[in-house]
């Protein structure tokens, strides 16, 4: 019997699709990219993301990976918030009394996490797969 499926979230990269425990992330395909691009580079970032979760894993808490396909990665499923509305609640809409400044609380959490895992040898590796 197939598992109940619900989109939670559909994003200009991907899809995410909760089914039972677990949490598929489909990356959809660019009509406006020629179609072997895009098919290569929506595996190429289903790949490096899948890795960088694995990697990841020995730093914070974050989904096990769990199958890993040409564009799609299916992966626990944690619930909760999302990221963009638990970074929404910390607004000062929200909680008036709190200063707001996303870039300094996220360098400060990247700190932290560098701080505590320096000595793996993985902060390295994960700096250069980040964006910022």
């Amino acid at each position: 019997m197939p598992q109940k499926q619900k989109i939670l979230a559909r994003g200009a990269e991907a899809i995410l699709i909760h089914q039972g425990t677990h949490l598929l992330k489909r990356r959809v395909q660019k009509r406006y990219r020629h179609p072997a691009l895009d098919a290569q580079l929506r595996t190429r970032r289903t790949k490096l993301e899948s890795r960088i979760l694995e990697k990841a894993s020995n730093l914070v808490a974050v989904p096990k990976v769990l199958h890993v396909r040409e564009h799609e990665i299916e992966m626990e499923f944690i619930p909760g918030k999302v990221l963009s509305e638990a970074l929404d609640s910390l607004t000062p809409k929200h909680n008036p009394w709190r200063s707001y400044n996303l870039e300094s609380d996220l360098h400060l959490l990247w700190k932290r996490i560098c701080t505590k895992k320096t000595k793996q040898n993985l902060l390295h590796r994960l700096r250069s797969w980040i964006p910022f």
